[in-house]
């Protein structure tokens, strides 16, 4: 089977990106020879700058699977659990042993469910569960 050739729109973004990249590691090797005040670009910076590059780029999972919004919506659930009496009783004036089961049931399925959060996204990043 052969193999197929390549459209000129596929060329050209294949270009593009690779031209990319190739600046952005330039510059990353450029500022680490800098920052060490050598006159020249080592073997050495160019593979710490692919290194540094690959961390910060190239595999990075998008805002929603990160593990800091899990932590954070964990603590914000946390947090909100203390004021489910307040918000409650504004559906509910009276005080019925209905309103105290639900304030109740909120706040445990609140806290249960923020401390779940954030036991989750802490071992996410220890690296118990794999990425």
């Amino acid at each position: 089977m052969a193999a197929p050739s390549w459209a000129k729109e596929a060329q050209a973004a294949h270009r593009q990106s690779s031209d990319d990249y190739k600046n952005s590691l330039r510059l990353i090797a450029t500022g680490l020879a800098q920052h060490e005040s050598s006159e020249r670009v080592l073997e050495r910076h160019v593979r710490e700058a692919r290194h540094v590059l690959a961390m910060s780029g190239n595999n990075r999972k998008p805002w929603y699977k990160r593990h800091e919004l899990e932590i954070t919506v964990g603590g914000g659930l946390v947090g909100a659990s203390c004021n489910v009496p307040d918000f409650v009783s504004g559906f509910f004036p009276d005080d019925s042993p209905l309103k105290r089961a639900i304030v109740c049931a909120a706040m445990i399925v609140m806290l249960g469910a923020g401390i779940f959060l954030i036991v989750h996204g802490w071992l996410r990043v220890r690296g118990v569960f794999s990425r």
